[in-house]
Parts: C-alpha cells; sequence; structure tokens
C-alpha cells in the first residue's frame, strides 16, 4: 500500500480520523453490510465522491475565507489607479481573491491515505 504522508505520523492524525469516519460511514450503510466484490467497488467509489466533496467544501471555504489575491488580480478586477478601487464587475473581483489554497494541490492529496 502507497502511504502519503510521513510514516512516522501518529495513527491519531487528522486524515486518519476523516479515513475512519467515512470508512465507518460506508460500512454501515443499508445493503452494504455482505462482504462480496460488487459491495467492495461500491465502498471505493462512494468513498472517492466523499472524499472529494468534504475536499471541495473545505478548499472552497478556506479560499472564501482566505482571499488572497491571483497575480492577475489588477487586470481581473479593472483596477484604477486614480479612484483607488476596482472598476470591473464585482463577480471578477470577488473571482480575484480566491488563489490560496489551490483546488488543484487539494485534490491532488483527496485520495491520499
Amino acid at each position: 500500500m502507497y502511504v502519503c504522508s510521513d510514516p512516522g505520523t501518529p495513527q491519531s492524525s487528522p486524515n486518519n480520523k476523516v479515513a475512519a469516519v467515512t470508512d465507518v460511514a460506508v460500512t454501515t450503510s443499508p445493503g452494504l453490510d455482505e462482504r462480496n466484490e460488487t459491495n467492495a467497488y461500491i465502498k471505493v467509489i462512494t468513498l472517492f465522491f466523499l472524499a472529494h466533496a468534504l475536499n471541495g467544501l473545505i478548499t472552497d471555504g478556506l479560499k472564501n475565507y482566505v482571499g488572497a489575491f491571483r497575480p492577475n488580480f489588477f487586470e481581473m478586477c479593472e483596477w484604477s489607479d486614480v479612484e483607488l478601487k476596482c472598476m470591473g464587475e464585482r463577480e471578477m473581483e470577488e473571482l480575484g481573491r480566491r488563489s490560496f489554497p489551490s483546488g488543484h494541490a487539494s485534490t491532488s492529496m483527496c485520495g491520499c491515505r
């Protein structure tokens, strides 16, 4: 099995707690109590989608909270040096403040356990 984290990480790390909770949630789901190959695939697929859904919620929440500027923020919001404010649409200003954390990086780490 491939491990993404440091082998010296204690078993009570947040990643292991999330994995344990999702494993219990899927294992106790109705109709998935039989131990056969089809149910194993359903559990894996369910965990995959659950992990990506939680990842999206957490990443988007952090992006909204942090509000870090994108490198092209001033072009996106049409910054005015005279009025010292964005002259473009409000949606473009909000989109320009969603740089950190990276959605691609968090998605790439989503499946690691």
